[in-house]
């Protein structure tokens, strides 16, 4: 081989080399970009889990409040039907 084509060969190595890494540290770049994804979408997760539970614990408090207001009024339902009931017979007698 002469001094002219070793140095082509050389040449074209380098070129693939260089070619090589640089696909290397794109796809180390994309690698990283994806592992920054990751723990943001992580971190997305824990604060999406962590309103659930409150919304759930929430839901719970409603839920009660609820309970007792029907509760409240079942009795005011009961203590008005009562008083309709003894006005009309007043009334009526």
């Amino acid at each position: 081989m002469t001094t002219a084509g070793a140095e082509k060969t050389t040449a074209d190595a380098q070129i693939r080399l260089q070619a090589a890494l640089d696909r290397l540290e794109s796809a180390a770049r994309a690698l990283n970009q994806r592992a920054g994804d990751a723990n943001g979408a992580q971190a997305e997760i824990a604060a999406l889990k962590a309103d659930c539970e409150r919304l759930r614990a929430e839901l719970d408090v409603a839920r009660r409040e609820r309970a007792a207001l029907a509760e409240i009024n079942e009795t005011a339902s009961r203590r008005l039907d009562s008083a309709i009931v003894r006005l009309k017979g007043a009334m009526e007698g």
